[in-house]
């Protein structure tokens, strides 16, 4: 039984090819490898099986859902270890996991019991509660894959997983992918560069050139085609065409002039520079597919049925999805922002400044009828104070994507209206607890007679924190907009 169907499927930038008609089934319980050098057409593939980038033509299907009409399904069908790590550097390593399963919609104890399972399986239980940035790169890279398997997907997706580590970093993932297979008994897709990566690991093998495959076996089997004498020959100019003709149709014959292509002069060092210039092209079209998940765009809705058919109604499991997904997104959010304290006293200490300079030194020279100068401009600052914060949150989805955290939760079966959502209320509960602590200040300060002309009764602080936590929520979704759109920028 195929788990992964992939039927002539295409995938275009501009002029470049990305993946060309690629067509291929991958069992289930496979350990299947997709091995080719950087600009081949790998990444893009897996982009798009993990619904993040959306093909051109052809179809494909995940667990039995198509990629593109139920791509919520497949979204909970699969898990992923991205090539450059995603998880957050701010949280621990325990709270990086409930994160993910609170995005998948586990139930709290089956979350509970499910991190300590996986914590286990990667060796990381005495690490839980350390901040993921004082991990090693080993050990982050050994939380992604926990994090990846937290949910029991039917499918894992590893995208150069053992990408600048050490020879014994390297070692150990290979072990602790091994062992997660044999115990989780699942599907895995890896991508690498590392023949002997393959070798070891994967069951089967495609090698892919320009976005479609050319070679498709067993390692093993591999191995004995290719094996033998192989006498290399560098030209500036290769007729690559010629090659593979001289070879006739078959994958075998396909691999040699794949591996031939890129071998360099003996005693020179001098790649092939034609082969170079094709990688600087394909490379650009990797580059781009990446560069498209960045955006709060597309990949489909979570709302979908099996087998392809668009959900009609919202049932009520789906909505309660979306809203605990909304939830596990304002739990990052708080987390960060509780360990960021500098925001916290920069929010207090900005508007004491701005009353010590404005009020302090203008208010001798100023005369406002009715009030004290303090007391008038003492709204402003804090309208001020609170539409900095805002605009600055949503701006901080710039840094969301960076990281690459930004992928993990888009990767999610979530709509993107409630990622969207989930950091608007994120950025909202950020500002108001600021509005509270700058409201509370206000009241002390007046109240003790230091701003003369202050008052606020409980009426008056309930109206003003009411009218400032939807003036804060406008301003994060604003901020959202903008950051948005300076991520796609940014990206292109």
């Amino acid at each position: 039984m195929a788990m992964i169907e992939l039927e002539h499927l295409t995938k275009r930038f501009g002029d470049v090819v990305a993946v060309n008609d690629l067509t291929l089934d991958i069992g289930d319980g496979e350990f299947f490898g997709l091995l080719g050098p950087n600009g081949a057409g790998k990444t893009t593939t897996l982009l798009m099986l993990t619904t993040l980038v959306r093909p051109m033509s052809g179809a494909a299907r995940v667990n039995g859902f198509d990629l593109v009409r139920a791509a919520g399904q497949v979204r909970r069908s699969i898990g992923i270890v991205f090539q450059d790590p995603s998880s957050d550097d701010t949280l621990t390593g325990y709270e990086n996991l409930k994160l993910h399963g609170m995005l998948y919609g586990m139930a709290p104890a089956l979350r509970e019991k499910r991190i300590e399972e996986v914590l286990a399986l990667v060796d990381l239980a005495d690490r839980r509660d350390d901040i993921v940035k004082h991990y090693s790169g080993g050990m982050r890279r050994r939380l992604e894959l926990a994090r990846g398997l937290m949910h029991r997907p039917k499918v894992l997706f590893l995208d150069e997983p053992t990408l600048g580590l050490d020879p014994q970093s390297r070692e150990h993932i290979w072990a602790y992918v091994e062992r997660l297979v044999r115990e989780e008994r699942i599907t895995v897709v890896l991508t690498t560069n590392y023949m002997e990566e393959t070798d070891r690991l994967c069951s089967r093998l495609a090698i892919i050139d320009r976005g479609s495959v050319v070679a498709l076996d067993s390692p093993e089997r591999l191995k004995r085609v290719l094996g033998g004498d192989v006498v290399t020959l560098g030209v500036r100019e290769p007729n690559l065409d010629a090659v593979r003709a001289l070879g006739g149709s078959t994958g075998s014959s396909n691999a040699r002039a794949w591996c031939s292509s890129r071998c360099a002069m003996p005693g020179t060092g001098s790649p092939d520079h034609a082969g170079h210039r094709r990688g600087r092209v394909r490379g650009r079209a990797a580059g781009l597919a990446r560069r498209r998940v960045h955006a709060l765009h597309g990949a489909g809705d979570a709302r979908v049925g099996r087998g392809g058919r668009m959900g009609g109604a919202i049932d009520a499991l789906q909505v309660r999805r979306e809203i605990g997904g909304i939830g596990a997104i304002w739990y990052r959010e708080w987390k960060v922002f509780l360990r960021e304290k500098s925001r916290i006293v920069a929010s207090v200490m900005n508007p004491i400044l701005w009353l010590l300079v404005f009020g302090g030194g203008l208010g001798r020279n100023v005369s406002i009828p009715g009030t004290e100068y303090q007391a008038f401009i003492y709204p402003g600052i804090l309208a001020q104070s609170v539409l900095f914060s805002s605009i600055f949150f949503g701006v901080y989805i710039v840094w969301d994507r960076k990281i690459d955290f930004l992928k993990e939760v888009l990767v999610a079966p979530l709509s993107r209206t409630s990622v969207f959502l989930g950091k608007v209320v994120g950025g909202a509960t950020d500002s108001v607890v600021q509005s509270v602590i700058l409201l509370a200040l206000g009241a002390i300060l007046g109240g003790t007679g230091v701003i003369p002309g202050l008052h606020l009764t409980a009426w008056s602080f309930a109206m003003a924190l009411l009218i400032l936590a939807l003036t804060t929520a406008a301003l994060v979704s604003v901020g959202l907009i903008i950051g948005a759109r300076m991520s796609m920028r940014c990206a292109t």
